[in-house]
């Protein structure tokens, strides 16, 4: 006989219980969220001297989304400068005055080390909206937890679905 978890036995524990099932549910579908600090640290501090470089000043980065899957990191956010201060754009050769700052990173670990595969500091759209143009099909899944194309589309779930077959050479 098989026992299914739902519906029968939820309505014997406790709701407290089904709470903390729902959580831990939640925080492992969301690796940003269950990230070890440490881990956190290293991306950063991977990302910001090249960052830095690139913007012609010292910078503070701003995160909003920053997903790992196994050993590829993405991260999502903006540049401020060093005392939390909008950047210098003019100090930033690829920066426009009038352009966002959305900054943009793909890294993978080895042997313990990140390094950056992917790099934008003055994106005036959210790159992952141009995937096709990233080569981003050797990229997991996970790094796109809680993205959105332009048109709106959960990221992660077109990535999940299956691919077409491409049709053998004869």
């Amino acid at each position: 006989m098989t026992h299914h978890f739902f519906p029968q036995q939820a309505k014997t524990m406790p709701r407290s219980l089904t709470l903390f099932i729902a959580l831990l549910a939640l925080l492992a579908t969301h690796t940003a969220w269950a990230l070890d600090p440490v881990v956190r640290r290293d991306i950063l501090d991977t990302i910001r001297p090249a960052a830095a470089t690139r913007a012609g000043q010292e910078v503070r980065i701003v995160v909003d989304t920053l997903n790992v899957d196994g050993d590829w990191a993405l991260l999502a956010g903006s540049l401020v400068g060093k005392d939390n201060r909008p950047m210098k754009v003019e100090l930033a050769k690829e920066c426009s005055p009038e352009l966002d700052r959305l900054l943009f990173a793909v890294l993978t670990r080895k042997q313990g080390s990140w390094s950056i595969k992917h790099l934008e500091i003055c994106a005036t759209e959210p790159p992952y909206w141009y995937l096709d143009q990233l080569n981003s099909a050797a990229w997991p899944c996970g790094l796109f937890a809680g993205l959105s194309s332009a048109e709106g589309e959960d990221l992660q779930r077109a990535c999940l679905r299956p691919k077409p077959a491409r049709p053998r050479k004869p």
